[in-house]
């Protein structure tokens, strides 16, 4: 049984269902189908609540969604001093943490199972785990600067990145009008940015979870940011569909910005894909 609560008032209890404590009654809410037992759940505050085992599940104060779960196996606990700094912990893989917009992983040493994360503050975290591992994280971690165009996170070729646009930048580009044909994108942004270390082409995929979002591929400016003048490339598919977007003889050093924006204010998670061919 996994239980947390923001208030007296609000209170969430889970392991084969999750049911919510109002105060007065408990009550059964409905969630995408799970593979196996809640574990855990944490939240910053009640309309962002996660939950996790086999599956990963977040609460945006109305609706539970299903998240690509970042960690191999069973999740076994959370925890974050905020929205944007959370730890995850499994019986499988790696430390993960989520800035708010993407998780990162983080070897342990020595490899083990972690069943346990809690803490006081950004720069004292404790991991526990099997074989009597007591690891402590006494630093902050390095955090990419959200959303902000003008300060994009970081992106690699080969990497698979799960992303989420409430945490992005509200609305800096309403419209791209490098873009032909570009729809209006009044939803909050996610900034990334990929500097190509092969000559040849370069794939990026998004796909959105829960919501209407469009990719957008910029070229640098004149001072090295991006711009939505400087449009390389949109895909702008409607609902649910992955967008595909592929730039094609690519120059080793070129720099680009990805973009995941919401149409007509949508807000959602997201995966994203790079690929990279050398030619």
């Amino acid at each position: 049984m996994a239980i947390w609560g923001s208030s007296a008032t609000d209170i969430w209890a889970g392991g084969d269902d999750l049911v919510h404590f109002d105060g007065t009654t408990w009550t059964a809410v409905p969630t995408p189908p799970l593979h196996a037992r809640l574990q855990w759940i944490w939240g910053s505050g009640p309309s962002s609540v996660f939950a996790g085992g086999g599956d990963l599940l977040h609460f945006d104060g109305t609706t539970w969604v299903a998240l690509p779960t970042p960690i191999a196996g069973l999740t076994m606990g959370a925890w974050g001093s905020r929205a944007t700094d959370v730890w995850m912990v499994g019986l499988q893989g790696p430390a993960m943490h989520y800035d708010g917009a993407s998780w990162s992983s983080f070897a342990i040493a020595p490899p083990g199972q972690l069943s346990g994360v809690g803490g006081s503050a950004e720069d004292d975290v404790w991991l526990v785990g099997d074989q009597r591992t007591v690891l402590h994280w006494a630093q902050r971690v390095p955090a990419p600067a959200g959303g902000a165009c003008t300060r994009p996170i970081a992106l690699a070729c080969g990497t698979r990145v799960y992303g989420e646009t409430r945490v992005g930048d509200p609305n800096r580009f309403a419209a791209y009008p490098g873009c032909v044909g570009a729809r209006a994108d009044t939803g909050g942004e996610i900034a990334y940015e990929l500097e190509s270390p092969i000559s040849g082409d370069i794939t990026i995929t998004m796909t959105p979870h829960d919501g209407d979002l469009d990719l957008v591929v910029l070229d640098d400016d004149a001072l090295g940011g991006c711009d939505g003048a400087s449009c390389r490339a949109v895909a702008q598919a409607s609902g649910l569909a992955a967008e595909t977007v592929t730039l094609a003889g690519v120059a080793a050093g070129q720099r680009y910005y990805a973009v995941i924006d919401g149409f007509a204010g949508a807000a959602s998670a997201y995966t994203l894909d790079v690929v990279c061919t050398k030619k």
